[in-house]
């Protein structure tokens, strides 16, 4: 459980009842700990959980597919061992690649995983980025370049990178654990 409270569906009120309803009608009747820790800002729950979910690969990107969006996510989230994001993500990649011992090796050294050179080059910028952003030259976006990535494909890397990085930190950073 969360170290701040999380403000339930049955508890809401004003915005963030809004919120709720308009994501029950969506469907959405269960949210992840690591999201609904934001519900003490209500705009910024609405964002997160409704903003950035957008037709085709979701949060947010157009360039780049669902697949190498949650290889990505699950790289990040295994780095920086966020229990949540990785079992979420990771049971969406099962179903996006449909060979569990490829998504296991992701969770356990990505490096080992049999994936081509385009997606391994991929999730190195990735590993890169969550390790030591500070370490980023213009060499790793060429290696992207190199690998076949447009520059809107990059920018969808490093925005997908980035922001699992802040929700995971904001994950681990309130207390989430992951609930069975």
């Amino acid at each position: 459980m969360a170290w701040t409270k999380i403000i339930g569906q049955e508890e809401a009120e004003g915005d963030l009842k809004g919120i709720y309803e308009h994501m029950k009608a969506r469907g959405a009747t269960v949210q992840a700990e690591a999201l609904t820790v934001y519900t003490q800002e209500p705009n910024l729950f609405r964002w997160l959980s409704e903003g950035l979910q957008l037709p085709g690969s979701g949060y947010g990107v157009t360039a780049i597919d669902r697949t190498l969006v949650n290889l990505i996510v699950t790289v990040v989230s295994a780095i920086n061992q966020c229990g949540n994001c990785v079992v979420t993500h990771t049971l969406v990649l099962r179903q996006l690649v449909k060979d569990d011992g490829l998504v296991d090796q992701v969770i356990e050294d990505y490096t080992g995983a049999d994936l081509d050179s385009r997606t391994m080059a991929a999730l190195d910028y990735a590993a890169k980025v969550t390790r030591s952003p500070s370490s980023i030259e213009e060499s790793d976006i060429n290696c992207l370049r190199e690998a076949g990535y447009s520059d809107q494909e990059i920018v969808d890397i490093a925005h997908v990178t980035a922001w699992f990085n802040y929700v995971n930190r904001v994950a681990l950073g309130l207390g989430t654990k992951l609930r069975r």
